[in-house]
């Protein structure tokens, strides 16, 4: 009997987390600009540069045909209640003397294609020499292609011998993609920020959010509500936040 409901419970996890991804696919339509920068200058020498590498939760373009009608990390009701800005305003609030140069990406395209690095991609992040790098990637892994998601990612770090990097873990989170993410941060050396908590809280999605400012019933697209909203982006700036050192 054990063995039946062990089964069953499997079969069940499996098909959510299908479910889920297909969900996911329907937002990967939008092609977002390279790189977006927000920044505060102060005109000295001191200047701290945060570069994030993510997926649909750091910034997602409008998209009226899905019922996404701003440009934010999704799904925020607004830019400045995403992680990114929000974890921007909180280093800038701690740390006024310095000029803070934050850029941000959508990297999606590369999670579901990792064979190749964008070499145009990996110039930008060359040239820009970040002092902190956030990866934000894994949510879109496949099984195909997650052994070269994870060994393009190590290249990529890697590549950046003066930066810290903090890999966080998915907020779509399955055993197998949580697994990639880790053995990305060991192999890169780099600072493992773990979401999961976050992720498995029911009110970090923006569809159960009771008091979410905009209309729900305007998303054309299941996936959008699944992501978090503006109580999930906040946990996950305040937990990279609380691993980060600048």
């Amino acid at each position: 009997m054990k063995k039946i409901i062990g089964l069953m419970f499997a079969l069940s996890l499996a098909s959510c987390q299908k479910n889920t991804s297909d969900k996911l696919l329907e937002l990967n339509n939008v092609t977002m600009p390279s790189f977006e920068q927000i920044e505060s200058i102060k005109n000295n020498n001191d200047t701290l540069k945060i570069l994030v590498l993510g997926n649909s939760i750091t910034s997602h373009g409008m998209d009226k045909s899905i019922g996404w009608k701003h440009e934010s990390g999704m799904a925020a009701s607004n830019i400045n209640k995403d992680f990114v800005h929000l974890l921007f305003k909180k280093i800038h609030t701690q740390t006024p003397q310095k000029n803070i140069i934050f850029r941000y990406s959508n990297f999606s395209e590369f999670e579901r294609d990792p064979i190749k690095l964008p070499e145009n991609s990996i110039n930008e992040i060359a040239k820009f020499n970040p002092n902190i790098l956030i990866y934000q990637l894994g949510d879109n892994l496949t099984i195909e292609n997650s052994l070269i998601f994870k060994e393009s990612s190590i290249k990529l770090l890697n590549m950046l011998t003066n930066t810290q990097t903090y890999v966080v873990s998915p907020f779509f989170q399955n055993e197998s993609n949580f697994e990639i993410t880790n053995d990305i941060s060991k192999e890169s050396n780099s600072t493992f920020i773990d979401i999961s908590l976050i992720s498995k809280d029911p009110t970090s999605k923006a569809i159960n959010e009771k008091d979410y400012p905009l209309k729900k019933s305007e998303w054309k697209v299941d996936g959008i509500g699944l992501h978090p909203g503006d109580i999930g982006m906040a946990k996950i700036a305040d937990e990279i936040l609380k691993n980060m050192q600048y």
